[in-house]
């Protein structure tokens, strides 16, 4: 036959939609910008894309914000820096677009909102609070309690963390106790 050795073994090296918008330089290129894919995403009006009018149902403030956040560079454990968050995938036709929406919202650890109207972008990351509370904030009158039942003290503390150094499962502290305040109890314990 035509393969003496057998069928050769065919690859591929895919680089994805070549026609992503970046608010940012106002250029149409390949990213792999994990914002910029979603927005790519919600505005295709192709079978796969959600058709959301790019410029008046993406906000284009938090999309510029959402897109700089996923190409800032972090360190990573083996050494070296890598994007932050970046999304290389294939969609597939019988993915509907929620299943989509949750894979890339997982992949920015964050959320994909949409609210008043627009699409919202949130990749994880800490941001400084936005607002200050004050006395004029307060709807009633403050109340203090200086006594509580015997049934809401407590005399030691527990909690559970999400530990990285086990494949991020959830992890116990180890119980607080004040011992001082367990034998004025009569050594009762709410843990």
């Amino acid at each position: 036959g035509r393969y003496p050795n057998g069928m050769p073994t065919v690859q591929f090296e895919v680089e994805g939609h070549s026609e992503i918008y970046d608010p940012r330089d106002s250029t149409y290129k390949y990213t792999d910008n994990a914002a910029l894919v979603i927005a790519n995403y919600l505005s295709t009006t192709k079978k796969w894309g959600l058709g959301a009018d790019y410029s008046t149902k993406i906000n284009a403030a938090n999309l510029i914000e959402a897109a700089n956040i996923c190409d800032e560079t972090v360190a990573v454990a083996a050494g070296g820096t890598e994007k932050r968050y970046t999304i290389n995938t294939t969609i597939l036709d019988t993915e509907t677009p929620i299943d989509v929406l949750q894979q890339f919202r997982k992949a920015i650890g964050g959320h994909i909102v949409y609210q008043s109207g627009q699409w919202f972008i949130y990749p994880a990351k800490w941001r400084a609070p936005s607002i200050t509370l004050t006395e004029s904030d307060v709807l009633s009158e403050i109340r203090v309690t200086t006594r509580q039942s015997r049934a809401n003290l407590f005399n030691a503390v527990k909690g559970s963390f999400i530990d990285a150094g086990k494949d991020f499962t959830v992890t116990d502290y180890p119980a607080v106790k004040n011992a001082t305040y367990a034998a004025e109890d009569g050594r009762e314990s709410s843990i």
